[in-house]
């Protein structure tokens, strides 16, 4: 995502605006964070991902 850091979120695809939510929310020490796609065949790889570290996170006891 670093090369999209100068566009606005209308020019990200819904997935990209996804992911920047989910880190905003991690930056932002969120107490919960709900990550479920609508449809579970849409989850990509870079969507497993994201579940993959959300789970490591979790696994950690959370953010410090």
């Amino acid at each position: 995502m670093a090369e999209r850091t100068a566009n606005r979120p209308g020019q990200l695809s819904g997935g990209q605006q996804q992911r920047v939510s989910i880190a905003r929310a991690l930056m932002n020490d969120a107490s919960v964070v709900l990550a479920e796609p609508n449809r579970p065949a849409r989850w990509t790889a870079s969507g497993q991902q994201v579940l993959e570290i959300l789970d490591e996170i979790h696994a950690e006891g959370g953010r410090s």
